[in-house]
């Protein structure tokens, strides 16, 4: 977000990877996928992704040490008002499909989850930090996560719109949804959606990817 506005950027290279502050090689095994990144008191916690696997580390702030912390597929993560860490995390979950977690510092380098929301349905490959509430999109619902566990469904798109690669917030309350060929906007106070395609440009007609 700009403002009011959002900026559309093609991800490319190494955008679906978080920067880390020192350079480092991505995974064999990750490099179709992500990497997300989150600072904390004792260094960092670095959680790849991918078709193949995930696995979440905690670092040093030099990136000499690690630790294996989990191997849950993280999407995204987010620090709540009180300071704690959570995460959306797909697989399943005490029936669920996916979940929210939090993550508590047990010493240096050592960290475990602990579930604060079971998803019935399994999440996007993305997240989204809203001033502390984590939202994502599921099989069409747009929701929200506080650091209580109260989900919050806030929108549902009735088409296939494909895979969510991004997800922003504007402050008047609407939601962009980033796809592979355009964005979608969502307006849920209005039930308003409207699409923007790469390829056609701000006509507002909506378009599959494929054709």
């Amino acid at each position: 977000m700009s403002g009011d506005r959002v900026v559309v950027e093609p991800i490319a290279g190494g955008g679906a990877f978080e920067p880390l502050p020192w350079s480092e090689c991505i995974p064999a095994a990750y490099l179709t996928g992500s990497r997300h990144v989150v600072q904390v008191d004792d260094g960092w916690l670095v959680a790849y992704e991918s078709a193949f696997g995930s696995a979440v580390l905690w670092t040093n702030d030099q990136g000499q040490e690690r630790t294996s912390v989990s191997r849950a597929r993280i999407h995204g993560f987010a620090r709540a008002p009180s300071g704690a860490l959570l995460a959306l995390v797909s697989g399943r979950a005490r029936l669920g499909r996916g979940a929210v977690v939090r993550f508590e510092h047990e010493g240096r380098g050592q960290w475990s989850t602990k579930l604060v929301a079971v998803l019935p349905i399994e999440p996007s490959g993305t997240a989204f930090d809203d001033g502390g509430v984590i939202v994502g999109f599921a099989q069409g619902f747009v929701f929200r996560v506080d650091e209580t566990g109260h989900v919050e469904n806030v929108h549902y798109v009735a088409r296939d719109i494909g895979r969510v690669t991004s997800i922003t917030r504007a402050p008047r309350g609407t939601y962009f949804l980033g796809l592979e060929c355009g964005v979608l906007r969502v307006d849920p106070q209005q039930h308003i959606e409207a699409w923007w395609s790469v390829r056609d440009g701000a006509s507002g007609r909506w378009s599959e990817c494929g054709t």
